[in-house]
């Protein structure tokens, strides 16, 4: 029996005091547009990034080879995770 739920998958950054991200660009939007955009694939798509460039980027990962998207995930993470620790050790 369908429950017509919508799955997001927020696969990109968006612009907010979280992701620490003041200015919107074409990878990284406002809240206001994610929104928006998210909201217009109601009734469209069952699964959706929300965001036309997440949709992109994570077609080019999954055409990656598993070893070779991890480590570019990996990556990320960790220069988010460093930048962070920078952060905080410059408060402290």
């Amino acid at each position: 029996m369908p429950n017509n739920s919508l799955v997001a998958f927020l696969s990109g950054y968006v612009v907010s005091k979280m992701s620490k991200l003041r200015k919107p660009s074409l990878m990284a939007p406002s809240p206001e547009v994610y929104v928006r955009s998210a909201l217009s694939r109601l009734g469209v798509e069952t699964r959706t990034n929300g965001y036309w460039t997440h949709t992109v980027m994570q077609t080019f990962i999954n055409w990656m080879p598993l070893g070779l998207s991890q480590r570019l995930l990996l990556s990320q993470i960790g220069a988010i995770r460093a930048k962070a620790l920078k952060r905080k050790a410059k408060e402290q």
